[in-house]
């Protein structure tokens, strides 16, 4: 009996030994299989782009879109992002939105413009014309590359959404801008203006500002005063500024206007004799904002009617006698805010300031 129980006991030591062996084996073959499925890990995750990189296109150009606080100069953000990565910079490279911003000016290169143009692809343009003042024109070279510049963009002018005009801007040039684009339609053009004060001797109406031409425009801004004769409100006018000049004849103000009920902000400047106005003549339903810079404001103020209408400002001119038989004229600026109440509107001048002249 005892040497049955003997070999059973050897037996059973083989066996276990056996397993033994078999399960060191096992896991050293588990070890190895961990640390190659550790190394294919780490290649995987070198070789997969970070997580911001995985954003999907359209993501990166909305988030760079809020980057560019002026969209008039995008360059130094632009510059910035470029730099951080080559998927940044091909983001913005082929994104045809964030070359939109186009600037006609002295420094403007004519190559990097046209590039511009071409990387803006069928996107919509606002285009700012500035710093071509008196001094520049005599120069010839300037000159010659003020209407190279105007040739690269017009060609453009199907998808213009902004045209700006500055007012530090030589009076021949500006007539040649309205000259050259004069016949062209605009159909996406979506803000006119031009900041010049004076100095242009009442230039005509210009024709592509007709519903025709530029069919969607909401502002208009015209500080140098153009012939009024054949004036065409755009019913889809929303911020309007119009300079009346001297004239014989004055334009039909009511007819002008009445046509634009789209209106939320108006300014008027200039001469307003002969206006002639009954009360409540003029409805403008939506709007907001009332600047008057004319010479009699009083009868324009009677006439208008304008449930919306929260500012209002305005120059009153007033005559002052003195000794003997001189006067002296004298200005008020005068801004009323107007806050409405059930049943009534109340009117509180919150600034006036008197000019001698």
């Amino acid at each position: 009996m005892a040497v049955d129980a003997l070999h059973k006991a050897w037996a059973k030591l083989d066996q276990l030994e056996t397993q033994e062996r078999y399960l060191g084996e096992r896991l050293s073959h588990i070890h190895k299989e961990i640390e190659a499925q550790k190394l294919e890990i780490d290649d995987l995750i070198k070789g997969r782009p970070p997580a911001i990189n995985r954003l999907p296109t359209e993501l990166f150009s909305q988030i760079f879109a809020l980057c560019i606080p002026d969209p008039k100069f995008p360059e130094k953000p632009l510059h910035r992002i470029v730099g951080v990565s080559c998927r940044w910079r091909d983001v913005v490279w082929n994104d045809p939105s964030f070359w939109t911003s186009i600037k006609v000016t002295p420094t403007q290169d004519e190559k990097l413009l046209k590039k511009q143009l071409k990387r803006s692809r069928k996107a919509l343009l606002d285009i700012w014309i500035e710093d071509w003042d008196d001094h520049l024109v005599h120069d010839m070279d300037a000159h010659d590359k003020f209407y190279a510049l105007l040739g690269a963009i017009v060609p453009h002018a199907n998808r213009w959404r902004s045209l700006i005009i500055s007012e530090n801007m030589d009076l021949g040039l500006m007539e040649s801008i309205l000259a050259e684009i004069n016949c062209v339609s605009i159909p996406f053009l979506r803000e006119f203006s031009i900041g010049i004060l004076d100095g242009l001797d009442y230039l005509p109406w210009p024709d592509f500002l007709s519903p025709a031409r530029a069919p969607a425009l909401e502002h208009l801004t015209l500080k140098p005063a153009f012939q009024l004769d054949n004036f065409m409100a755009l019913p889809t006018l929303k911020v309007l500024h119009l300079t009346f000049p001297q004239a014989d004849n004055p334009p039909p103000v009511i007819s002008m206007l009445t046509s634009v009920q789209s209106l939320t902000s108006l300014v008027l400047d200039g001469d307003s004799t002969g206006w002639s106005f009954k009360q409540n003549d003029i409805h403008l339903p939506f709007l907001e904002k009332l600047t008057l810079d004319v010479d009699q404001p009083v009868p324009f103020l009677k006439a208008i009617v304008a449930p919306k209408l929260r500012h209002v400002q305005c120059w009153i001119w007033s005559s002052i006698p003195l000794k003997g038989n001189s006067e002296m004229s004298m200005s008020y600026l005068l801004s009323f805010s107007i806050e409405s109440t059930v049943g009534m509107q109340s009117f509180c001048v919150v600034h006036s300031q008197g000019f001698a002249e």
